[in-house]
Protein backbone atom coordinates (compact mmCIF):
# COMPACT_ATOMS: atom_id res chain seq x y z
CA UNK A 1 0.00 0.00 0.00
CA UNK A 2 1.16 3.40 -0.85
CA UNK A 3 1.95 6.75 1.91
CA UNK A 4 -0.57 8.30 0.58
CA UNK A 5 -4.14 8.23 0.68
CA UNK A 6 -6.50 8.44 -2.89
CA UNK A 7 -7.39 11.60 -4.39
CA UNK A 8 -11.11 11.91 -3.75
CA UNK A 9 -14.04 14.06 -6.08
CA UNK A 10 -17.50 13.92 -5.51
CA UNK A 11 -19.63 12.97 -8.67
CA UNK A 12 -22.76 15.14 -9.38
CA UNK A 13 -25.29 13.30 -10.96
CA UNK A 14 -28.10 15.68 -12.94
CA UNK A 15 -31.09 13.54 -14.06
CA UNK A 16 -32.69 14.48 -17.37
CA UNK A 17 -36.40 13.49 -17.41
CA UNK A 18 -38.13 12.98 -20.68
CA UNK A 19 -42.01 12.52 -21.23
CA UNK A 20 -42.95 9.07 -20.53
CA UNK A 21 -39.81 8.00 -18.94
CA UNK A 22 -40.05 6.58 -14.76
CA UNK A 23 -39.02 8.88 -12.49
CA UNK A 24 -36.92 5.92 -10.72
CA UNK A 25 -35.22 4.93 -14.45
CA UNK A 26 -31.26 4.78 -14.33
CA UNK A 27 -30.89 6.07 -17.93
CA UNK A 28 -30.52 10.08 -18.53
CA UNK A 29 -28.49 10.93 -16.50
CA UNK A 30 -24.79 13.45 -17.03
CA UNK A 31 -22.34 12.98 -14.17
CA UNK A 32 -19.59 15.90 -13.72
CA UNK A 33 -16.89 16.30 -11.17
CA UNK A 34 -16.98 18.84 -7.90
CA UNK A 35 -14.61 19.71 -5.67
CA UNK A 36 -11.40 21.04 -5.54
CA UNK A 37 -9.11 21.66 -8.85
CA UNK A 38 -6.11 19.63 -8.11
CA UNK A 39 -7.96 16.71 -7.23
CA UNK A 40 -9.85 17.18 -10.71
CA UNK A 41 -6.80 17.71 -12.22
CA UNK A 42 -5.10 14.26 -11.19
CA UNK A 43 -8.34 12.73 -12.19
CA UNK A 44 -8.21 14.39 -15.73
CA UNK A 45 -4.21 13.58 -16.27
CA UNK A 46 -4.60 9.91 -15.29
CA UNK A 47 -7.58 9.67 -17.67
CA UNK A 48 -5.88 11.55 -20.23
CA UNK A 49 -2.50 9.42 -19.86
CA UNK A 50 -5.01 6.29 -20.77
CA UNK A 51 -6.88 8.07 -23.62
CA UNK A 52 -9.62 9.53 -21.97
CA UNK A 53 -11.18 12.36 -21.63
CA UNK A 54 -12.82 13.40 -18.57
CA UNK A 55 -16.28 13.87 -20.43
CA UNK A 56 -16.42 10.65 -22.73
CA UNK A 57 -15.25 8.84 -19.25
CA UNK A 58 -18.35 10.15 -17.23
CA UNK A 59 -20.59 9.68 -20.06
CA UNK A 60 -19.19 6.22 -20.25
CA UNK A 61 -20.35 5.16 -17.17
CA UNK A 62 -23.65 6.96 -16.52
CA UNK A 63 -24.47 5.15 -19.94
CA UNK A 64 -23.71 1.69 -18.33
CA UNK A 65 -25.51 2.73 -15.01
CA UNK A 66 -28.33 0.69 -16.95
CA UNK A 67 -26.49 -2.27 -17.70
CA UNK A 68 -25.11 -2.59 -14.23
CA UNK A 69 -28.43 -1.94 -12.46
CA UNK A 70 -27.18 0.81 -9.68
CA UNK A 71 -25.10 4.35 -9.87
CA UNK A 72 -22.34 3.24 -7.61
CA UNK A 73 -22.12 5.09 -4.22
CA UNK A 74 -18.35 4.90 -5.55
CA UNK A 75 -16.00 4.37 -8.64
CA UNK A 76 -12.54 3.55 -8.10
CA UNK A 77 -10.17 4.36 -10.28
CA UNK A 78 -6.67 3.41 -10.84
CA UNK A 79 -3.76 5.15 -12.97
CA UNK A 80 -2.90 2.04 -14.97
CA UNK A 81 -4.81 -1.09 -15.73
CA UNK A 82 -3.66 -4.65 -14.61
CA UNK A 83 -3.60 -8.33 -14.43
CA UNK A 84 -5.89 -8.05 -11.19
CA UNK A 85 -9.61 -9.49 -12.19
CA UNK A 86 -9.15 -12.72 -10.69
CA UNK A 87 -7.91 -10.88 -7.00
CA UNK A 88 -11.10 -9.04 -7.68
CA UNK A 89 -13.21 -12.01 -8.59
CA UNK A 90 -12.06 -14.24 -5.37
CA UNK A 91 -13.19 -10.97 -3.23
CA UNK A 92 -16.68 -10.31 -4.95
CA UNK A 93 -17.79 -14.05 -5.80
CA UNK A 94 -21.14 -13.78 -6.59
CA UNK A 95 -21.86 -10.50 -5.21
CA UNK A 96 -23.18 -7.90 -8.53
CA UNK A 97 -22.43 -5.02 -6.32
CA UNK A 98 -18.77 -5.21 -7.19
CA UNK A 99 -17.90 -4.86 -10.52
CA UNK A 100 -14.69 -4.51 -12.54
CA UNK A 101 -13.62 -2.64 -15.64
CA UNK A 102 -11.07 -1.17 -17.59
CA UNK A 103 -10.08 1.97 -19.86
CA UNK A 104 -9.16 -0.52 -22.59
CA UNK A 105 -13.02 -1.47 -22.05
CA UNK A 106 -14.47 1.69 -22.04
CA UNK A 107 -12.46 2.87 -25.31
CA UNK A 108 -13.54 -0.84 -27.00
CA UNK A 109 -16.81 -2.17 -25.63
CA UNK A 110 -15.72 -5.53 -27.47
CA UNK A 111 -12.46 -5.70 -25.63
CA UNK A 112 -13.18 -8.94 -23.32
CA UNK A 113 -14.67 -10.49 -25.95
CA UNK A 114 -11.63 -10.44 -28.53
CA UNK A 115 -8.92 -10.74 -25.84
CA UNK A 116 -10.60 -13.10 -23.57
CA UNK A 117 -9.19 -11.12 -20.54
CA UNK A 118 -10.23 -7.69 -18.02
CA UNK A 119 -7.88 -5.19 -17.39
CA UNK A 120 -8.91 -3.99 -14.47
CA UNK A 121 -8.90 0.20 -13.27
CA UNK A 122 -12.51 0.47 -12.44
CA UNK A 123 -14.29 -0.78 -9.94
CA UNK A 124 -17.82 0.27 -9.74
CA UNK A 125 -18.82 -0.38 -5.69
CA UNK A 126 -23.14 -0.23 -5.48
CA UNK A 127 -22.55 1.34 -1.60
CA UNK A 128 -20.32 2.20 1.62
CA UNK A 129 -20.81 -1.37 3.41
CA UNK A 130 -19.81 -3.36 -0.37
CA UNK A 131 -16.86 -1.03 -0.22
CA UNK A 132 -16.02 -1.79 3.59
CA UNK A 133 -16.78 -5.74 3.26
CA UNK A 134 -14.28 -5.70 0.20
CA UNK A 135 -11.79 -3.59 2.47
CA UNK A 136 -11.62 -6.28 5.21
CA UNK A 137 -11.64 -8.96 2.28
CA UNK A 138 -8.53 -7.59 0.44
CA UNK A 139 -5.54 -5.06 0.96
CA UNK A 140 -6.82 -3.64 -3.07
CA UNK A 141 -9.06 -1.99 -1.46
CA UNK A 142 -7.85 -0.81 1.54
CA UNK A 143 -6.15 2.53 0.66
CA UNK A 144 -9.77 3.24 -1.15
CA UNK A 145 -11.93 3.06 1.83
CA UNK A 146 -9.35 4.68 3.65
CA UNK A 147 -10.05 7.70 1.47
CA UNK A 148 -13.58 7.29 1.06
CA UNK A 149 -14.56 5.90 4.42
CA UNK A 150 -15.87 9.23 5.92
CA UNK A 151 -17.37 10.51 3.29
CA UNK A 152 -21.18 10.95 2.61
CA UNK A 153 -23.66 8.09 1.55
CA UNK A 154 -25.91 10.03 0.06
CA UNK A 155 -23.52 11.31 -2.47
CA UNK A 156 -21.34 9.76 -5.23
CA UNK A 157 -17.52 9.74 -5.32
CA UNK A 158 -14.87 8.84 -7.86
CA UNK A 159 -11.71 7.42 -6.09
CA UNK A 160 -8.19 7.92 -7.77
CA UNK A 161 -6.81 4.75 -5.88
CA UNK A 162 -3.03 4.61 -5.11
CA UNK A 163 -0.81 1.72 -6.98
CA UNK A 164 -1.15 -2.00 -6.09
CA UNK A 165 1.67 -3.27 -4.70
CA UNK A 166 2.67 -6.40 -6.71
CA UNK A 167 -0.01 -6.07 -9.42
CA UNK A 168 0.91 -6.86 -12.69
CA UNK A 169 0.17 -3.70 -14.57
CA UNK A 170 -1.46 -4.73 -17.93
CA UNK A 171 0.51 -3.12 -21.33
CA UNK A 172 -1.21 -3.20 -24.21
CA UNK A 173 0.82 -4.07 -27.56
Amino acid sequence: MGEKMGVVCELFHMRFLEHGVPEDAIGHIQATLVGDECSQEKLRNALLLNGLRVFEFLDSQTLSYENIGFIPWALLLWEREMLIAEDIASVRRTRSDLLMSGYSIVKDPEFVKKHKFIPVSIVSVKSKEVLKYAALESDIFKDAWTSLCEQDEQQNWICLCDEIEGAFPYVFH
